[in-house]
């Protein structure tokens, strides 16, 4: 088996050969702990959802580098879906920056209380979107054939993000 099929049936997921392109792919190595955490929120935010009727509510965005890196994994996600088509796979491929910056911000040392008075959503959806990003995180160290720098800023992200209310969640 190749390393990429290694590391994907290592990975627990919506679609694990797309997880796995992704953690192998060199552009992650250099990213921040905050940045890597929003790269991976913006893989498994389906089906988050904001409040419409919290109308002057605002967004955190996402920094420029994870808007960079983003937009870079999104021409391979074309590409990628393409060839999924082509050979009558069906599985999508989670890639949305809606909530990165919310993400990032946590992770940079945001108090509950602050993201929970600036934010559109439901202390349920953030709690859950803070989870599942953590449950990909804690993933990367024990994945082969994945860069040890990427496996040390997972490792640090998800230890950073999993404090209270969230760490209280257990997971």
């Amino acid at each position: 088996m190749f390393p990429l099929g290694v590391t994907a049936a290592a990975i627990r997921g919506e679609n694990e050969l797309w997880l796995a392109m992704v953690l192998r792919n060199k552009i992650l190595i250099d990213l921040k702990p905050p940045e890597l955490a929003a790269v991976c929120a913006s893989l498994v935010s389906e089906g988050i959802k904001v409040r419409p009727w919290k109308n002057n509510s605002y967004i955190y965005e996402p920094s420029s580098t994870v808007v960079d890196v983003v937009n870079f994994l999104d021409e391979q996600r074309s590409s990628f879906l393409q060839l999924q088509e082509k050979h009558g796979v069906n599985k999508p491929c989670y890639l949305d920056t809606q909530f990165s910056g919310m993400v990032e911000a946590w992770v940079s040392g945001l108090t509950w209380r602050e993201i929970m008075m600036d934010c559109a959503m439901d202390e349920g959806d953030l709690a859950r979107l803070l989870r599942r990003t953590i449950d990909l995180l804690v993933q990367i160290p024990k994945l082969p054939d994945i860069d040890p720098l990427l496996q040390s800023n997972a490792k640090m992200a998800s230890n950073i993000m999993d404090r209270p209310p969230i760490s209280e969640l257990g997971g």
